[in-house]
């Protein structure tokens, strides 16, 4: 009998655990989503809502899925997730918008000019001029730095939570004022820098298991709620260019504005199956949209596809946003389909070797 209450209770432990996953996942397939929207809206309140938590609330939840890693898988890890999709993607952009849109043959330039890209990173707006963005995958980079400045902290700190959060307060404010002061540093060292307490806030929330609560306290979301448009009426936070037009204030709106669209995604999960199968699969996978919507934002130009022949602003940015994430979930379905086969085949020449 005993035996059986523990089973139920590791089960019941299990299904909230997933439960968790679940609406992370969602959350993580509306950011997605509304980031790719928000690169098709210029300017306005719909922006400014997008931008005020979008990326923070994908640097959140990634510090709550911080893991306790040796040295070496935690560099196997970052590399093999995180830098080399972003190596191979800005490579093959690079060759097909160089050597097919811009009719450059010279293939020595066209490396060259990778080379001094990725080098630059997102900081060459202050830099150097000419040197081709990145685009939106400055995102992985930028993720990579700072999971390698908490990772080294917690080693720093050893488990001492409250030098901990010094820690990542003072790196934050240090990124800020670079951000401020205009010093754009290589591979957006300073916008990782400034958002460090963004990871470590999602560790903590982990850690202490205080998400749920949050979420269920109806008084506090309502006040986070008000902090949060408050927010976005004084001025939102955009990581990319190092706008944080309400100081200390811009942050906490990204804080509350991710917290809001967990609760959004909570709801979801528990209303509705087939949007939560959805949002999901895009959370699971955002990622890989994320590549692929850094190669189609190259390649495709939506001003001949669409603009000639459609005047009316809404429905062209209708068609756009349409099409961009039709590009996204196509591009997706690949990936998966070649990592599926790739598996398939590895296990099939692993079992002929053993047989």
């Amino acid at each position: 009998m005993k035996e059986l209450l523990i089973d139920k209770k590791e089960k019941n432990n299990l299904e909230i655990h997933n439960k968790r996953i679940e609406y992370l996942d969602i959350a993580r397939g509306i950011a997605i989503l509304l980031m790719i929207l928000g690169h098709v809206i210029n300017k306005g309140w719909k922006r400014d809502v997008i931008f005020s938590f979008h990326m923070p609330l994908f640097i959140i939840i990634s510090g709550m899925f911080y893991k306790e890693r040796d040295l070496k898988t935690f560099l196997v890890n970052i590399i093999k997730k995180l830098i080399l999709p972003y190596l191979i993607v800005l490579l093959i952009t690079n060759l097909i918008q160089s050597y097919f849109i811009e009719n450059n043959k010279d293939i020595i330039q066209i490396l060259k000019n990778y080379l001094i890209q990725i080098s630059y990173s997102y900081s060459y707006i202050k830099i150097k001029t000419d040197v081709k963005s990145i685009g939106v995958i400055w995102f992985f980079p930028f993720l990579a730095i700072i999971r390698t400045i908490f990772y080294t902290l917690k080693k720093v700190t050893k488990e001492d939570d409250v030098l901990l959060f010094l820690m990542c307060i003072f790196i934050s404010y240090i990124g800020y004022i670079l951000g401020q002061k205009g010093i754009w540093l290589v591979f957006s060292i300073d916008v990782a820098l400034s958002s460090v307490i963004f990871y470590y806030i999602g560790y903590i929330i982990n850690k202490n298991k205080i998400l749920d609560n949050i979420l269920q306290n109806k008084k506090l979301l309502l006040i986070i709620l008000l902090i949060w448009m408050l927010g976005i009426k004084f001025g939102c936070i955009e990581l990319a260019v190092r706008k944080y037009p309400g100081g200390l204030f811009s942050f906490i709106t990204a804080i509350c504005g991710t917290i809001i669209v967990l609760k959004i995604s909570m709801i979801i999960e528990q209303k509705t199956k087939l949007m939560t199968k959805i949002l999901a699969w895009f959370g699971k996978n955002s990622m890989y949209i994320l590549l692929i919507h850094r190669m189609e934002m190259s390649l495709v130009n939506y001003d001949k596809l669409f603009k000639v022949i459609i005047n009316k602003k809404t429905l062209y940015k209708l068609l756009v946003s349409l099409t961009k994430i039709g590009i996204g979930t196509i591009g997706t379905l690949i990936i998966i389909y070649i990592k599926k086969s790739s598996t398939q085949i590895k296990k099939y020449i692993k079992n002929k070797c053993t047989t």
